[in-house]
């Protein structure tokens, strides 16, 4: 499988990611939070293509203090990577 970094975290939510920790994600990923969103808003932001298939993932609002991301998965494929629940 192969993870590349992108810049955009994605154009909408698409499912939820629960009970990771932003270091969990950096160790599934292999970097860290690589995305500036607003910083009022969002904490951390990954952008990635995965085997060329564009997808993210941040919080929202202090969602990773409870464990809570948001995904951008429009092609449903980081469920070989997370557990996701699609919306």
């Amino acid at each position: 499988m192969k993870i590349e970094q992108t810049y955009l975290a994605g154009q909408y939510r698409t499912g939820t990611l629960t009970k990771y920790t932003p270091e969990q994600i950096t160790k599934i990923l292999g970097f860290p939070p690589n995305v500036l969103d607003d910083k009022l808003k969002v904490v951390n932001s990954w952008g990635f293509t995965v085997n060329g298939y564009e997808c993210g993932i941040w919080d929202y609002y202090g969602s990773h203090l409870l464990g809570i991301w948001s995904v951008y998965d429009p092609d449903n494929v980081l469920g070989k990577l997370f557990v996701v629940e699609q919306l």
